[in-house]
């Protein structure tokens, strides 16, 4: 079998490229193995190629492609585009494997309708995010970033007694996280918050309430969920339904002493309905690792705002991600090639 590997600037893709030259080493004869770059010069992430918003979130462009996959019967990326022409471009292609942890960068359903299989690495961030989750809510709690700024800057200032009355802020223990979407992630987020002692409750119409009961939280509806959290912490992908999903009227419904959590996607935030949110004092604050535009331009009113944190988006930025992802994906295209059936199959 032909396996082609993209290079696209990250850790992930290069460990992923090395990991199936070691295999092709080991195992003489199983694959053989086409190593090829992207330049991620010019491309937008959040972008769509020429056929239409049917991928995102992606480096490089298909073009950079097409010329190298005409043989391929795996090919195996991290964020370069598996777009319609792509595919096209590859009459063998039998698997695409991609180390996200949604495979948005890559036309699945066109991929379905060859009988071309997807694997991905559900999961490969998911400690990382909840850790980021937690820590974004201390941060913003406690106005972490707003008074290492102001002290890095003005340190007489920080120091002053009025000022530092302004960073007086809330513990964990004892408030209530409020979870908006219940997939790997959230579930880590659940088990970190109740080492907070915090109380946590769970929104996500999809998942078996006793599921959710399980791991110590408890299901209830939105509405119930807004009124009674003191964190909202965004956990659900960006899709049509919930294109934002988060607009006035949820943030309506939160508490005036509440912070907004989002390590999902900018997407599903109406930005400026949180901006007049915030400004208004109908929430308390907001952290952010994602935004509608990254990198957001430098006019975003919300990066104007002391009660905001806005990070650029470095949820999955850990080298332990890196190097599970590509371990995962490594091991599906080996059983793929094997013949046996790869553990991570991507299933609408």
């Amino acid at each position: 079998m032909k396996v082609v590997a993209v290079l696209d600037g990250t850790p992930t893709a290069a460990q992923i490229a090395e990991g199936l030259a070691k295999q092709a080493e080991l195992k003489p004869g199983l694959f053989d193995l086409k190593v090829i770059e992207v330049q991620r010069t010019g491309t937008k992430f959040l972008g769509a190629d020429a056929e239409g918003a049917e991928i995102r979130e992606y480096a490089g462009t298909p073009e950079q492609l097409i010329p190298h996959v005409g043989d391929a019967d795996v090919l195996a990326v991290h964020i370069a585009p598996v777009s319609r022409s792509v595919i096209d471009a590859a009459p063998n292609l039998k698997l695409i494997a991609c180390a996200r942890g949604g495979p948005v960068n890559v036309n699945v359903d066109y991929a379905a309708s060859r009988g071309i299989a997807v694997v991905y690495t559900p999961g490969r961030n998911a400690d990382a995010v909840a850790d980021i989750t937690i820590g974004m809510m201390i941060v913003q709690a406690r106005s972490m970033f707003r008074a290492a700024n102001t002290l890095r800057h003005d340190p007489d200032l920080a120091w002053n007694r009025e000022e530092r009355k302004t960073y007086v802020g809330t513990e964990l223990p004892g408030k209530t996280l409020g979870l908006v979407g219940f997939g790997a992630v959230g579930r880590k987020v659940v088990r970190r918050a109740l080492g907070f002692d915090m109380r946590v409750l769970v929104y996500d119409p999809y998942i078996d309430p006793q599921s959710i009961s399980e791991t110590g939280a408890e299901p209830c509806d939105l509405d119930r969920l807004l009124a009674e959290s003191d964190f909202v912490s965004l956990h659900m992908r960006l899709t049509e339904e919930t294109e934002s999903f988060v607009n006035a009227e949820f943030l309506a419904k939160m508490k005036p002493t509440a912070y907004l959590i989002n390590t999902a996607r900018g997407g599903v935030v109406d930005e400026q309905a949180l901006y007049e949110a915030l400004t208004s004092g109908a929430i308390a604050g907001a952290a952010l690792d994602v935004m509608r535009e990254e990198p957001p331009s430098a006019a975003n009113p919300l990066l104007s705002l002391d009660n905001v944190t806005v990070l650029p988006h470095i949820g999955g930025q850990t080298r332990e991600i890196n190097a599970r992802g590509a371990a995962m994906i490594v091991e599906d295209v080996v059983a793929f090639v094997e013949g046996r059936q790869p553990s991570r199959v991507f299933r609408r």
